[in-house]
């Protein structure tokens, strides 16, 4: 029996590091140690139209929490799609490192007046992080 791999979680603000870390953290687990990886990404839309609906979201203009709820609900249904693709490689042993997750989703989405239990709600079942690493960085050092 293969033991399960793991999942590991970078997220952090826009341009904070979370693609460069996913990098470094693949070349450590894959390149030095062997041990098979896979890297993915949220919303992710080249795996579900909620990840397409997503990213209209995000580049929308006007007012960000007319969108609020309606955003907690494609990102939820981007992640358990997300979770969908990559649950099989835990199983095979494979580490798999994503950029952004449910953190993200209740940072922005509360910060639009959404309440953390109805975030919670719409993220129930999916898959708990092994690790998750929160860059920590200002607005300044991001971009």
């Amino acid at each position: 029996m293969t033991k399960r791999g793991k999942f590991i979680v970078v997220d952090g603000i826009n341009a904070c590091g979370k693609t460069i870390q996913i990098k470094n953290l693949w070349e450590l687990i894959y390149i030095e140690n062997n041990i098979p990886t896979v890297s993915t990404f949220e919303p992710n839309d080249k795996i579900s139209d909620y990840g397409k609906k997503a990213r209209e979201i995000l580049k929308s203009i006007g007012d960000p929490y007319s969108k609020a709820v309606e955003a907690v609900e494609a990102f939820s249904k981007d992640r358990d799609e997300h979770n969908k693709s990559f649950s099989n490689n835990l199983s095979d042993g494979y580490y798999v490192l994503t950029g952004r997750y449910w953190y993200s989703n209740f940072a922005y989405q509360h910060a639009q007046l959404v309440s953390y239990k109805n975030i919670a709600e719409k993220n129930k079942g999916l898959i708990f992080p092994d690790l998750a690493l929160i860059l920590d960085v200002t607005v300044e050092e991001s971009w």
